[in-house]
């Protein structure tokens, strides 16, 4: 796993810290088949099923997970009060601090809740070898998760799902996480077998590769989607549903 930590780390504190006590309200439907999860049981899940340099070790605690995400230079701590970052890098003298969202006052706010859930969704972004550069298939994140959906945009359809209140932004984070990790195999074998005979990255290539994995493509966006409109309904119902600011 590489940065992707490090970005839903960011994704799962600004949501939680973003929610109160709610009324009680449908809880979200992404189709995450994971039941559901403790919160002191995260780290251990996360630690069995992920390993590597880029995310060095992933350990549970009483109170949540402690994630060493070494291609960053950061330590993450999740907790039910919120989440803290502690830098590395050199000069850092290992202080941290915490990052705290209580309400989404900016749409800037909103954007940067979009931006990470969706990037969690990108199931490179759950995976150490994210760019191909481990298996000698380098230029793969651009060849996913740009250039392929920017030749077949218009065949990429998917059907609206209402926004629907998320009880536990952690948990569903998590989820979100390990649901798309579970394509990155089948992502990395497409590429590999698309360019099979052909001598460079051309439009037999891309014609072959939207064929194997256009329906984890369509299936991710569209829950992505899903996903960060429920996590910005979600937390405008906990800040009092207050009026929407004009453009």
């Amino acid at each position: 796993m590489n940065k992707a930590i490090g970005l839903a780390l960011l994704a799962v504190g600004i949501a939680q810290t973003l929610l109160a006590e709610p009324p009680p309200l449908p809880k979200a439907s992404a189709g995450h088949a994971a039941a559901s999860m403790p919160l002191d049981k995260i780290g251990a899940v996360v630690a069995k099923q992920h390993s590597g340099d880029g995310l060095a070790a992933v350990t549970s605690s009483p109170d949540g997970a402690m994630l060493r995400c070494a291609l960053q230079k950061l330590n993450g701590r999740v907790t039910t009060e919120g989440l803290w970052l502690i830098s590395t890098a050199d000069g850092a003298h290992g202080k941290g601090f915490q990052v705290i969202a209580r309400a989404l006052g900016r749409r800037e706010d909103a954007a940067a809740l979009g931006y990470y859930v969706a990037d969690a969704h990108d199931p490179l972004n759950t995976t150490e070898n994210y760019d191909g550069q481990l298996t000698g298939q380098t230029g793969l994140a651009a060849r996913f998760g740009v250039k392929l959906v920017g030749r077949y945009k218009n065949f990429i359809l998917f059907r609206s799902v209402p926004a629907a209140k998320i009880d536990d932004p952690t948990e569903y984070a998590f989820q979100i996480i390990l649901e798309a990790n579970t394509w990155v195999d089948r992502v990395l074998y497409a590429d590999r077998n698309a360019l099979d005979d052909l001598p460079d990255y051309n439009e037999d290539y891309y014609d072959r590769f939207y064929t194997a994995v256009s329906s984890i493509v369509i299936d991710e966006l569209g829950r992505a989607a899903h996903d960060i409109g429920s996590y910005w309904y979600t937390a405008w119902l906990n800040a009092g549903q207050p009026s929407v600011p004009n453009r």
